[in-house]
């Protein structure tokens, strides 16, 4: 065998890493196999079939959306054509049209017209037009197994699995606390209102909602499932355009390792399953660094650099998070017209990317602005409850050199992190980096194109926040970085053993990872007891589970199913408002509270409380005492736990249900 040392270095460092990882972060075997195995025990043959037709639906229309996207953006992307493989101008194409459709349905909320009617009407002529569009130029999609070897068909099939895998878990209703609270909440307020409206108490509101719109189209085709299949499928997306990009620069079984390394990932598997919005954040930027490279790499192409400045600008409409990559791609856009010599197009190139940038994001700020009379609020307020949201978010990742030095084992074993649990594939495969870096000088410009990215990203974010989940995308042009090295190391080394003992180990890895959040989504989601048919939708959004606490559906069917309800609901202790089909007003804990206004205007106004509530036309009141409980434990008393047990709020309300967290109250009529 040649390579010995290497080889002996390589297993030393995997089985330490393996060791120490399982030791902290132990996968369950047995979980998800006994999980599966109770399938037959809870299986409900008419539920089955019911939960089978719904699916089918869903994901139908996710999937023509995502057609209708394709061929609204490959008119976009038509001189690309014949520059990129089919994976990645269709990635490219897609991305562009749900640019174009998010802008549609913005246009919608800006002007009132925000009407079901008008969005179906939309989406029916684009099916058409679509239908009409592949017929005349087919999507010219082909896929050649044959051509692959056996490592990449290993990949390949675990990718597959892994993709299943996904589907199976997002196929249930969202019970995700911040998708209830704002990822879905906020885009049902504006199809109940047909327009943009200010929601005082939801500072979430306030942030930049591209991803949201696209979730909006998916509530009104049919629901939240079809909303977490368009998250689902960005995440194909993803994994098809990095598959391009690897094989256009890295080489085809690199490209595909850097897709199974991000895909299989728990961080990213997990964000998949639901209307997160870090998916589509990492999505749009890396299509924004894939399209700067290949418009820097073919003479600044304005129409490239315009898709790049796009991109780029449709992810900090998504999460302001995104800025932590922007500087990165600056510095590439730079590093290339250094060494191109092209400083003469310095100021038209920089000027087509950033007007293009600007056009997805500028509007959220005038939003912003119209709304609150800041373009970036609720930054620059000096809110105490937003600070709550800050010190929750913020925060350096690491404190001092050694922090910094031990950061990627840190990042991967520690538990505080396991929540975001990244594998331990990275932390193994890191010494390839090193050796590339140390012992090889030259490299194509990619290469420096995605160190400078990279670096870049990390020096912006470790002092900024703790959360993992925000540097999503570093993760992926990491991901990128460390399989360019691995293949080309093994393929220098030209040592079938040492490939065949990666190959395995990153198998081993992969299947681990996908046990460990599988684990992590039966525990959270429970797919089988909704896919069984056991439970019905309402039985499931009635039953706890850990991200899914003091469940309010039960009490909040009562409020849904009356017939005639004058005035709103105010939800007290419960910031979930999504499923109430009926006008509400609820506050986060990173919000003034209703009821603490209402209490406070309620002492200098005649007839108390109850007239404050009458002219705020609230006519019932959901009370999750859970919920009170909960956030008391979390961020200390909260006066409105006091307040309900009062005699002022009951002389105010009367009880009319009560539920194991939740208890509904009728404002007094005299």
């Amino acid at each position: 065998m040649k390579n010995k040392l290497s080889y002996l270095i390589f297993s030393i460092w995997a089985a330490v890493v393996l060791y120490y990882f399982n030791k902290n972060l132990p996968v369950n075997f047995s979980v998800i196999t006994g999980y599966f195995s109770a399938f037959p025990a809870m299986f409900n043959l008419k539920g089955f079939i019911a939960y089978l037709l719904a699916s089918a639906v869903d994901i139908f229309l996710a999937v023509f959306l995502l057609v209708v996207a394709y061929i609204i953006g490959r008119r976009i992307a038509s001189p690309l054509k014949k520059e990129l493989d089919t994976p990645g101008f269709f990635s490219v194409s897609a991305g562009a049209g749900f640019s174009v459709i998010a802008g549609f349905i913005f246009l919608l909320a800006a002007v009132g017209a925000l009407y079901e009617v008008v969005v179906y009407t939309a989406f029916i002529i684009l099916c058409v037009y679509a239908l009409f569009e592949l017929k005349r130029q087919p999507a010219g999609i082909r896929f050649q197994p044959k051509k692959y070897d056996l490592t990449e068909k290993i990949l390949l099939a675990i990718l597959f699995f892994t993709g299943l895998l996904n589907l199976f878990f997002a196929l249930t209703p969202e019970t995700f606390y911040d998708s209830l609270l704002y990822h879905l909440a906020v885009p049902q307020a504006y199809i109940l209102n047909h327009a943009f409206t200010k929601l005082p108490y939801n500072l979430f509101a306030a942030f930049p909602q591209n991803g949201e719109l696209l979730y909006l189209v998916g509530l009104i085709l049919n629901g939240p499932i079809t909303a977490k299949l368009i998250n689902y499928l960005f995440g194909l997306l993803l994994t098809a355009g990095v598959y391009s990009f690897g094989k256009k620069y890295t080489g085809r079984t690199a490209g595909l390792l850097a897709a199974l390394l991000f895909y299989t990932m728990p961080l990213a598997f997990a964000n998949l399953v639901n209307t997160q919005v870090d998916g589509l954040l990492t999505f749009y930027i890396f299509l924004a660094f894939y399209m700067l490279v290949h418009a820097c790499e073919r003479g600044f192409t304005p129409v490239t650099l315009a898709l790049s400045g796009l991109f780029a600008g449709f992810a900090l409409g998504i999460k302001y998070s995104g800025i932590i990559f922007l500087p990165g791609l600056i510095v590439v856009f730079l590093y290339f017209l250094l060494r191109k010599k092209a400083q003469k197009k310095t100021f038209t190139a920089l000027a087509v990317y950033f007007i293009f940038a600007l056009i997805p994001i500028v509007p959220w700020l005038v939003k912003n602005y119209i709304f609150w009379g800041n373009p970036v609020y609720p930054y620059f307020t000096g809110n105490p409850e937003f600070a709550r949201l800050l010190f929750d978010q913020a925060g350096s990742a690491i404190s001092g050199i050694n922090g910094l030095l031990l950061f990627p084992w840190t990042l991967t074993m520690s538990l505080p992190y396991a929540s975001m649990n990244i594998g331990p594939a990275f932390l193994i495969l890191l010494p390839f980096l090193f050796y590339r870096l140390i012992f090889k000088k030259k490299e194509k410009p990619f290469f420096s194109a995605l160190i400078i990215a990279f670096t870049l990203a990390l020096i912006f974010f470790l002092p900024v926040t703790r959360l993992v989940r925000f540097f999503l995308p570093g993760l992926l042009i990491f991901s990128l970085l460390i399989s360019y090295t691995v293949i080309k190391y093994l393929k220098e080394a030209k040592d079938e053993y040492f490939r065949f003992s990666v190959v395995l180990v990153l198998a081993v890895i992969a299947i681990n990872n996908i046990i460990w959040v599988s684990n992590i989504n039966i525990r959270n989601i429970d797919p089988l007891s909704y896919a069984s048919g056991k439970l019905t939708k309402e039985e499931y959004l009635s039953k706890a589970r850990p991200s899914y606490p003091n469940p309010y559906f039960e009490a909040l069917n009562y409020i849904n199913k009356l017939e005639k309800m004058p005035g709103k609901v105010l939800f007290i202790g419960e910031a979930r408002t999504y499923y109430c089909i009926k006008p509400s007003i609820a506050g986060s804990v990173y919000d003034k509270t209703p009821l603490s206004e209402y209490i406070a205007g309620s002492k200098a106004t005649e007839g108390g409380l109850k007239q404050v509530l009458q002219n705020e036309d609230i006519s019932y009141a959901l009370v999750n005492f859970g919920e009170l409980l909960r956030n008391k434990s979390k961020y200390g008393p909260d006066p409105a736990l006091a307040f309900v047990r009062s005699r002022e709020f009951t002389s105010a309300f009367s009880p009319v249900l009560g539920t194991t967290t939740c208890s509904i109250y009728r404002l007094n009529q005299e």
